[in-house]
């Protein structure tokens, strides 16, 4: 949310669950995408906050999310979903 303070403790907490059985890369980012899956709610509009060299997207570049990419892609590509997810988490600070 808009203006809600970091809970540090509150964030390890959450982020310790996500991933407490994920061993690898790949498991760590498959139980992230099915955590965003649940608790995000498609569509809504992002903007990058941080240009990447594996992205199209610039700076300030507004966007309308519809949804993640496939837990075969969060494999197969997880630069670009971590890339996403990265996106998301921005945008969900903000909101």
């Amino acid at each position: 949310m808009v203006g809600r303070k970091t809970e540090p403790k509150r964030e390890a907490r959450i982020i310790e669950e996500i991933i407490v059985d994920a061993h690898t890369d790949e498991e760590r980012a498959i139980s992230w995408h099915y955590y965003l899956e649940g608790e995000l709610r498609f569509p809504f509009e992002a903007e990058c906050i941080k240009q990447w060299p594996i992205s199209p997207l610039r700076k300030g570049e507004k966007i309308r999310v519809t949804g993640l990419a496939s837990t075969k892609h969060c494999v197969d590509g997880m630069r670009r979903v971590l890339y996403q997810l990265h996106v998301i988490a921005a945008v969900a600070r903000r909101a």
